[in-house]
C-alpha cells in the first residue's frame, strides 16, 4: 500500500515538473532567430538641443554563417526615413554583424573574432534566462554600476492584442542610459535610450515570425501587390535588372480564387537555401518584392516559387 502511494506521489511530482517545463518553452523565444523572420521598428529622436529625426527600421534575418562550429544569424537592417532634419541616435539594436542565442545558458552572444571573456569570439549582449535584479557586465567590461545590465522586469506584457511574458534590460549610466525589452515568442520590441542633450525611442511596429504576421505589415516584408486583378494562372518573372548588383526585384502572379500559402526562396549554386523572401498566406494577385544580396559574392543564384501545387524556379545573376 505505501509503495502505490509513493508510485501514485512520484508520478503527479513528475507530471508537474513536466508541464511545468512544457509550458516554459525554449528560452531562445524570447529572440526568435530564423531565416526570414521580420521586425519593423518606429524609431524617434528628439531633444535640446533640438534634434530630430523620424524613421522606420526593418530588420530581417537572411542567411547563417559557422564559426568554430556554432551556427550566426545574419541580419540585413534597411532604414526609410520620415523626417530626420538632425541626426538619429537610435540606441542599440541586438542585430548588428552575426548574433545566436544559446539555448542551453540563454545568452545572446554576438560573433566578435579575437574578443570575449565568457566564451572566446564572443560578447554577451543579454541573458534571457535572468531573473528580475540579476545583473550582466556590459561587453565583459569591469562590473562598475554604470556598466552593468540589470533585468529590471520579468513580467507579462499585453502586446499585438496578447499578453506575453517578458525581459526587460536597463542601464543607467552618468547622464543617460537605456531599456531594452524582448517578448516572448516575439522578440525586442522596445529599445529606448536616454541621454542629457538627445533622446532615443524605437518601438516594434510589426512582425513576420515564423510566417505569422503581427502588428503593422506595411513595411514588414518588403512585399508589394502591384494588382489585385486575378491572375489566369500561378506565374514567376525573370528577375529585374539580371544581371545586378546589388539589389533585383521579382514579380509573380498567385492564380486561383483562394488563399495560397507561398514561399520564394533564394538558392546558391549547391542548392543550399540562402534567403527566404516570401513566407505568407497571399490573395490571388499579383505581387513583387526585392532581393538584396549585398551580403552575398559575385555568383550564380536561384529563386523558386511554391504555392499550392505550383513550383518554378529560375536562374539570376549577381556581378560586383
Amino acid at each position: 500500500m505505501k509503495q502505490n502511494k509513493f508510485k501514485f506521489v512520484f508520478s503527479a511530482l513528475l507530471y508537474l515538473v513536466s508541464n511545468i517545463f512544457s509550458q516554459s518553452g525554449n528560452i531562445a523565444d524570447y529572440l526568435p532567430l530564423q531565416v526570414g523572420n521580420v521586425w519593423v521598428y518606429q524609431h524617434s529622436t528628439y531633444g535640446s538641443p533640438p534634434c530630430y529625426c523620424s524613421q522606420k527600421i526593418r530588420v530581417k534575418v537572411t542567411g547563417t554563417t559557422v564559426y568554430n562550429g556554432k551556427t550566426y544569424f545574419q541580419n540585413q537592417l534597411s532604414y526609410q526615413i520620415i523626417s530626420c532634419p538632425r541626426s538619429c541616435i537610435t540606441g542599440f539594436l541586438p542585430y548588428d554583424s552575426l548574433i545566436r542565442v544559446d539555448t542551453a545558458s540563454g545568452k545572446v552572444l554576438r560573433y566578435a573574432p579575437g574578443a570575449g571573456c565568457l566564451t572566446a569570439n564572443e560578447l554577451m549582449l543579454d541573458s534571457l534566462k535572468s531573473r528580475k535584479n540579476d545583473t550582466i557586465r556590459v561587453y565583459c567590461q569591469p562590473p562598475i554600476w554604470y556598466l552593468t545590465y540589470v533585468c529590471s522586469d520579468t513580467n507579462n506584457i499585453t502586446f499585438f492584442g496578447s499578453s506575453r511574458q517578458a525581459r526587460i534590460f536597463s542601464v543607467l549610466g552618468f547622464e543617460g542610459g537605456w531599456t531594452r525589452t524582448y517578448l516572448k515568442g516575439i522578440g525586442l520590441i522596445r529599445n529606448n535610450c536616454y541621454a542629457v542633450s538627445c533622446n532615443g525611442f524605437t518601438e516594434l511596429q510589426g512582425c513576420v515570425i515564423n510566417g505569422v504576421v503581427y502588428g503593422d505589415t506595411g513595411f514588414v516584408v518588403g512585399l508589394n501587390q502591384i494588382s489585385s486583378e486575378i491572375p489566369a494562372e500561378f506565374s514567376l518573372s525573370q528577375n529585374y535588372p539580371n544581371p545586378f548588383n546589388p539589389t533585383t526585384k521579382i514579380k509573380f502572379d498567385i492564380g486561383g480564387i483562394s488563399v495560397a500559402q507561398t514561399f520564394l526562396s533564394v538558392y546558391d549554386l549547391l542548392g543550399h537555401e540562402i534567403a527566404v523572401l516570401v513566407d505568407q498566406q497571399l490573395q490571388p494577385g499579383t505581387y513583387e518584392t526585392e532581393w538584396d544580396a549585398s551580403a552575398y559574392p559575385s555568383g550564380v543564384y536561384y529563386y523558386k516559387l511554391e504555392s499550392g501545387s505550383f513550383t518554378e524556379t529560375k536562374k539570376m545573376v549577381l556581378i560586383r
